[in-house]
């Protein structure tokens, strides 16, 4: 076998099932999420993806992570925060939201708020979480890290 010669990736095709993980807490807020596409879930690579749900009347609370991430809206009304400018989000709406930026989403609509995420790594366990809510993250903010 040649040593340039890679191995082929395999297509994986998946499809919409229960939403099996999520918060509901005054820390995170109140949201569910399927990931779809994770090493370590999923044969992937590269790239971390699923669908999340907020119920209406409820929101992902204000967080930040390293990474880069984008939503894109499916179905149901809202608005995000992204470092503190609001924008309205409905179906067909597309956002990119700069590492480390604090952002949250919420429902203002009567429907259930559907988006798809998407993040560039491998899976989803590289993604750390860091809540404004968070005392832990109150208690490194006032220890000088730069959060």
């Amino acid at each position: 076998m040649n040593r340039f010669m890679t191995v082929k990736k395999q297509p994986v095709i998946k499809h919409e099932g229960p939403c099996p993980d999520g918060w509901s807490d005054r820390v995170h807020g109140d949201i569910c999420w399927r990931t779809l596409f994770s090493s370590g879930q999923t044969p992937t690579e590269d790239l971390t993806a699923g669908l999340a749900e907020i119920l209406p009347g409820n929101e992902f609370k204000s967080h930040r992570h390293e990474q880069s991430e984008i939503y894109y809206i499916l179905s149901g009304s809202g608005s995000i925060s992204i470092d503190g400018a609001v924008y309205k989000v409905a179906p067909g709406t597309a956002i990119f939201i700069p590492g480390n930026a604090i952002h949250s989403i919420r429902n203002t609509g009567s429907d259930a708020l559907r988006f798809f995420y998407a993040f560039a790594v491998d899976s989803i366990d590289e993604i750390d979480y860091f809540f404004t809510e968070d005392p832990r993250e109150q208690e490194s903010r006032l220890h000088g890290d730069p959060g």
